[in-house]
């Protein structure tokens, strides 16, 4: 572990000289150079004429056949849209429809307007302009670890807020009592706390009295709570998931709730880069008429997905109920082979979301792992970017059609076959779970 480390600070040192010295970058512009994820190592091997199988980028593939016909239709009357948008905070249809997808298909209970909605590039950007506005620099923010990788990146590279990590969660289902002991232990206390539901990578989704219990936590602390919501749809079964929206007493102050939403998960749109915040708090969104300038989407990209989430009909009877089966029927599919090639796999098996967790402790070392993975044309999460040991990864299954999976799987026990056995981790072994080296990150 600590010979890795070293490696991969190394490597990170090594480019960021190369960046200072040809551009003089600052010291933000050479963390942010450093922050290289698995969608970068895919491309530079694509580029070397690969055979490459890559399940390392959370997109959904498999919906295409839905999708682009509707997509296509969709431009041609968003076409004309060449002009800004009225407001910062996005397209007041595409605000509209947000709420709507979230009032009618999300949420049981409760309801989103739209003047709680502020449209932004991605949840990616939505993170990084929240934290901008609502901490300090330096300010330390907890997560549930493993954890996606590119929260490191999100909290770090431009809001310079500090990820901290919060180790020894059962499928990524945080409790009190680990959040109140990090709380204690760091000083200056941490201002937020970054969950997802469904959790990536475990696949897990938080129960309401876990997000009960979370709400009140950071009320009584004085920390901001973001939930992160993307995969709110992406569930395998309906009716599974439950929205932090859905848990919050009126009769509460809750102006410390924030959700970050993406089309690029439930809509399976990830290249159009339209992500959306939704927050009780109007001083946030005040600052986001000035923030999201920064980080808007594009009229053009807003008007389409507008257009998709107008169509409620279609959303209801047709694409959720087969985006649900589809992914069921992907994780089922991408299980039976690793089951077949006795792959370990981490946790209990998802409920959601498009990845599970493979264990390859004890096949060879982190780096060799990582190199004969890459040598036989597959692509995966390394565990350090998400705050888990090495030889844990994440596969995304709904990333390829069903035979190019399949043939991965083949590819990842041919490389553990081929491996000189290790020492088995310790029976029940959890995670030890620790922040990722610096200049990590994932897509």
């Amino acid at each position: 572990m600590r010979n890795t480390r070293r490696a991969v600070a190394l490597a990170t040192f090594a480019q960021c000289a190369r960046a200072m010295s040809s551009s003089a970058l600052s010291g933000r512009g050479m963390k942010a150079a450093g922050y290289v994820g698995t969608a970068s190592k895919s491309m530079s091997l694509r580029d070397e004429g690969r055979d490459l199988i890559t399940l390392a980028v959370a997109q959904n593939a498999l919906m295409d056949d839905l999708l682009l016909p509707k997509v296509a239709q969709a431009a041609v009357r968003a076409s004309a849209r060449v002009r800004y948008a009225p407001s910062w905070l996005g397209l007041p249809e595409l605000r509209a429809g947000v709420a709507r997808l979230y009032s009618s298909h999300v949420l049981r209970d409760n309801l989103v307007t739209a003047d709680e909605v502020a449209i932004t590039s991605s949840a990616t950007s939505a993170i990084d302009a929240l934290l901008f506005a609502v901490l300090e620099k330096g300010d330390a923010v907890l997560t549930v670890a493993p954890f996606y990788g590119s929260y490191t990146r999100d909290v770090e590279a431009r809001a310079e807020c500090v990820l901290v990590p919060v180790p020894g969660a059962t499928d990524g289902v945080p409790t009190v009592e680990s959040l109140e002991e990090h709380f204690q232990w760091r000083e200056p206390r941490p201002k937020a706390l970054l969950v997802a539901s469904p959790h990536n990578p475990c696949g897990s989704v938080l129960g309401a009295q876990t997000l009960k219990d979370m709400v009140s936590w950071t009320r009584l602390r004085n920390v901001q709570l973001i939930v992160d919501e993307v995969f709110a749809l992406s569930t395998f079964e309906p009716g599974a998931f439950t929205s932090v929206l859905d848990v919050l007493d009126a009769a509460e102050d809750n102006a410390h709730v924030h959700v970050v939403y993406s089309a690029s998960k439930d809509l399976a749109l990830s290249g159009y880069r339209v992500g959306a915040l939704i927050t009780k708090n109007p001083a946030v969104l005040d600052s986001f008429k000035c923030l999201s300038i920064f980080c808007n989407a594009a009229t053009l990209p807003q008007a389409v997905v507008a257009e998709l989430l107008d169509d409620d009909a279609w959303l209801r009877d047709a694409w959720i109920p087969e985006l649900r089966s589809r992914l069921k029927a992907s994780w089922r599919h991408a299980k039976k082979h690793c089951d077949a090639h006795a792959l370990r796999r981490l946790g209990s098996d998802p409920e959601a979301g498009h990845f599970c967790l493979l264990d390859l402790r004890g096949v060879a070392e982190g780096p060799a792992l990582n190199a004969a993975l890459e040598k036989a044309g597959v692509v995966l999460t390394p565990g350090p970017l998400m705050g888990a040991p090495h030889g844990i990864f994440r596969l995304c299954h709904a990333a390829e059609p069903d035979a190019r999976v399949a043939e991965a799987v083949a590819r990842i026990a041919g490389v553990v076959n081929a491996a000189p056995p290790l020492p088995e981790p310790p029976a029940g072994n959890t995670p030890t779970c620790k922040a990722p080296a610096p200049g990590c990150a994932q897509s």
